[in-house]
């Protein structure tokens, strides 16, 4: 949700207000420059996340879920306090390990990678106010199938 976010015009022009043109050449975000000057100061992430997470919520609360089960991908639930806008959260999780190795293959570095989870309410925190969870430490069959299931019983307990 939020790389849509990134994406569009009006956003374009107020990060680069706040943190300078540079971060929004060519009318997109760069989340990888953006993500340097936000990820080594704690005042500057705030403000981002007070420009992104009330859009965010727009977003959230504009999407029609009436008698439909409807997913969000959102890093930052819990940092947010976005809990309470879900009937259920869904927790996707793996290993440290296997986390840092997926992030390296989509060009995170290390450093970065560790700036990213210190953000990031602990797993065990998380873990303990998820309804559903689904270990992606396996293949993607397996992924799959309990993506299923889950699918499945949200699906009975609201028609």
């Amino acid at each position: 949700m939020v790389a849509q976010i990134y994406t569009e015009e009006h956003m374009g022009k107020t990060l680069g207000n706040i943190f300078g043109t540079t971060v929004t050449l060519g009318g997109k975000v760069d989340k990888n420059l953006l993500g340097e000057i936000v990820f080594n100061n704690t005042e500057k992430l705030e403000k981002l996340n007070s420009v992104v997470h009330p859009i965010v919520k727009e977003k959230i609360m504009g999407i029609n879920h009436k008698a439909r089960i409807v997913f969000v991908e959102m890093p930052l639930l819990f940092e947010a306090g976005f809990e309470k806008l879900f009937d259920a959260i869904v927790l996707v999780k793996c290993s440290q390990k296997t986390a840092l190795e997926r992030a390296k293959n989509k060009g995170t570095t290390e450093t970065r990678f560790g700036q990213i989870t210190a953000m990031q309410v602990r797993a065990e925190k998380v873990l303990a106010r998820a309804d559903f969870v689904v270990d992606t430490e396996g293949n993607i069959a397996g992924t799959k199938k309990r993506a299923e299931e889950i699918a499945a019983e949200l699906k009975a307990k609201t028609g």
